[in-house]
């Protein structure tokens, strides 16, 4: 972008900026939802379920990030009816450190290359 002539350096800043004013509404819309905030919710531990998410899905689309986020909220209802509520969080890990190893680009990403290499 440089290169075409572009301020970049002001295009990053307006890209900021205005992601932090979509975050700012985000969290105005939060509070009346849910009627308090508390400093659990700045946690790291959401961010980092939210990276385990896209990891298991995959990057770069909606679908592979849904596709992550469904089986991650059933594996809460399945740790809860197994009653291994100490060690899910080691499993959890586990497994998507094999889906990771083992599927580069997460589930989808590699069912949609395994789709286009199909149609070749």
């Amino acid at each position: 972008m440089r290169f075409l002539g572009y301020r970049t350096h002001t295009l990053k800043l307006i890209a900021w900026c205005l992601s932090a004013v979509i975050a700012a509404l985000a969290g105005m819309l939060y509070v009346p939802q849910v009627g308090i905030v508390n400093p659990t919710i700045v946690s790291p531990q959401l961010s980092v379920e939210i990276a385990v998410w896209v990891a298991i899905g995959g990057r770069g689309t909606l679908i592979g990030a849904i596709a992550g986020a469904i089986p991650r909220e059933w594996s809460e209802v399945l740790a809860e009816f197994a009653n291994c509520r100490k060690v899910w969080p080691f499993i959890l890990a586990g497994v998507t450190l094999v889906i990771v190893v083992a599927f580069g680009n997460g589930v989808w990403g590699t069912l949609k290359a395994a789709g286009e290499e199909a149609n070749r």
